[in-house]
């Protein structure tokens, strides 16, 4: 994904009402993190020489039931991924 994908689709998800509300370079990397309600949208861009380039989403829910049930799962021993 070039530089130039990576910023239309940064541009794509805030005419979806994503708010860009952080970023972070430190080459190869390039991590940008998006805000919409209660939901975190992390998106991570990697260009390492002489490996393919990688592009990762990671979505997370910051509403109060989800930390809750997050909570919960740790008391009772889950682990989660």
């Amino acid at each position: 994904m070039s530089d130039a994908r990576l910023g239309t689709l940064l541009e794509q998800l805030n005419s979806r009402q994503w708010l860009l509300t952080g970023r972070r370079e430190e080459k190869p990397t390039v991590a940008s993190l998006l805000t919409k309600g209660t939901w975190q949208l992390m998106v991570v861009h990697e260009k390492r020489a002489g490996s393919p380039e990688r592009l990762s989403l990671v979505a997370a829910n910051m509403a109060p039931g989800c930390e809750e049930a997050f909570r919960q799962a740790q008391a009772d021993g889950i682990q989660a991924v």
